[in-house]
């Protein structure tokens, strides 16, 4: 796992100009500085404990009194596809590329990783969001789906001040809501419908968790396995 000094002054989100190779057009992708330091810092603590390649997607939502479920399905049906991409290279995963010999260059892998026919289901909201997150980081089972598989859970301390500066920069401390969804609107390993998934499905460490500050929306995505 590569470690990130670079250091930001804020986590404004990065317009990243993204060009498709199919139609030559330029999407800007309106993402999350990830590599702001109490952004990183969360992101690399998680993909440790969970042995996960975690993502943090972010998109604007109006404030109309649409469900969070819609609000979701909308980022995943538009560039929430890319900004899985761009973030795979920047953490320097390539978790959803093959590497090419012939050309020494990734390629991404064939087929696509958000489901046509997808609905987005809320399992639960979550009235302490900040037990919550700190349960992901010390893989405690009994608050969420988390488990470690080498021992790398981080002690109560460290994660409560991991979260607080990871919660922080996302919602500038302000009001939110945090919503467990069900990790099924992803193609996961076990659904064989291509070389591209996300999910690895079983027993693996499958979390898809919603933040939704005033008029944005994060989508954080973890896939922990053995």
């Amino acid at each position: 796992m590569q470690k990130r000094s670079d250091i930001f002054p804020n986590s404004r989100p990065s317009l990243i100009a993204k060009t498709s190779p199919a139609t030559g057009w330029t999407l800007f992708l309106n993402m999350i500085d990830i590599k702001n330091p109490n952004v990183s810092i969360f992101l690399d603590a998680v993909d440790s404990v969970l042995n996960s390649n975690t993502f943090l997607l972010q998109t604007t939502v109006s404030a109309d009194p649409g469900t969070i479920e819609s609000k979701i399905e909308t980022l995943l049906k538009g560039d929430g596809e890319a900004q899985l991409f761009r973030q795979d290279e920047e953490r320097d995963w390539h978790f959803l590329n093959v590497f090419d010999v012939e050309t020494m260059t990734y390629e991404r892998r064939e087929g696509v990783l958000v489901k046509p026919n997808l609905r987005v289901e809320v399992l639960c909201e979550v009235s302490d969001p900040h037990r919550y997150m700190v349960g992901m980081l010390t893989a405690d089972p009994n608050i969420g789906n988390f488990k470690t598989f080498y021992g790398t859970q981080k002690s109560k301390q460290e994660a409560e001040e991991i979260v607080a500066g990871f919660l922080t920069e996302l919602t500038k401390s302000k009001p939110f809501q945090t919503f467990v969804l069900q990790p099924d609107f992803l193609y996961n390993k076990t659904d064989k419908v291509s070389e591209l998934y996300y999910f690895e499905g079983g027993n693996a460490c499958d979390t898809a968790t919603c933040f939704l500050c005033y008029d944005t929306c994060y989508l954080l995505l973890t896939n922990g396995i053995d």
